[in-house]
């Protein structure tokens, strides 16, 4: 296999924006059907998915970093310092997604493993909100050392009857 065909994980640029909305919208459309209502995940169509994504660039405290094989694009994951004022000095995932075709092929793994030597340069914890009913990403941070924190679950904003659920990882204790 040549250098060029093996996988990557490196910061995202601006020039991944279609490829990076191509995954999001993909992932969203399969991992939210039956968990959120048809016409938000509808309205997230790819043309949104860049808009949101070339605003996403203009954000200093955001920090996104890409899987790339074979020179595609198949996941990515974004982190930036924690919003929640009770959390403390943490770092906060606010999104991490693998285009369904890929899936259960450690991508997601790879992107924290990368995400966690850099998180780690500032925080000693990381915390991730996802949908309580999102068994498949629940299962995978546990997988990844985050703990649920049970106090945290709080309807969705922009979404009122979906429950979201805040996990935590401290990262000193991390291990592949």
């Amino acid at each position: 296999m040549n250098a060029s065909h093996q996988p990557q994980v490196r910061p995202a640029d601006p020039n991944d924006v279609a490829d990076l909305a191509r995954v999001h919208s993909a992932a969203w459309d399969t991992v939210y059907r039956g968990i959120l209502p048809d016409r938000i995940i509808e309205e997230a169509a790819l043309d949104r998915r860049i808009q949101n994504w070339n605003r996403a660039f203009s954000d200093p405290n955001r920090q996104n970093l890409v899987y790339i094989e074979d020179g595609r694009l198949l996941g990515f994951l974004s982190y930036r310092p924690s919003r929640d004022s009770d959390a403390g000095p943490v770092s906060e995932v606010i999104a991490c997604y693998v285009h369904p075709d890929a899936w259960r092929r450690g991508i997601g793994r790879s992107l924290w493993s990368a995400a966690r030597e850099r998180i780690v340069q500032n925080w000693d914890s990381a915390l991730v909100w996802v949908l309580r009913d999102n068994h498949m990403a629940r299962a995978f941070y546990e997988s990844i050392d985050f703990v649920y924190d049970r106090e945290s679950d709080r309807p969705l904003a922009w979404c009122p009857d979906v429950i979201e659920v805040r996990l935590g990882a401290h990262l000193s204790g991390f291990s592949e």
